[in-house]
């Protein structure tokens, strides 16, 4: 299993905390896991654009892990291209807290 405490993203070179999924009614066993689901769904979205048929390969209640990384600062876009397909697109990359 993949050390989930820091994502290294080639881009800035500089390293990315993971996304915890914030659910209170997430068990503690099953954190590690959606944090895999909102890293690969991150890192899916920092590619490009991307459906909600292919982020649901990454994690079937996908809409919940876009909530967990919308609350760690990402941002992200929506655009409806009919019969129940929507696509999703990286708008802002993870903000670090601001200073103190």
């Amino acid at each position: 299993m993949a050390d989930t405490t820091c994502v290294k993203y080639p881009l800035f070179d500089r390293p990315r905390p993971a996304v915890q999924a914030r659910d209170p009614g997430v068990l503690d066993e099953d954190r590690p896991r959606l944090s895999e689901q909102c890293l690969a769904i991150a890192d899916k979205l920092r590619r490009g654009p991307a459906t909600n048929l292919e982020l649901g390969d990454h994690a079937q209640r996908f809409g919940a892990r876009l909530h967990d990384l919308k609350r760690a600062g990402f941002l992200w876009k929506r655009t409806p291209l009919g019969q129940g397909v929507n696509q999703y697109a990286m708008i802002r990359d993870f903000l670090p807290e601001p200073p103190r």
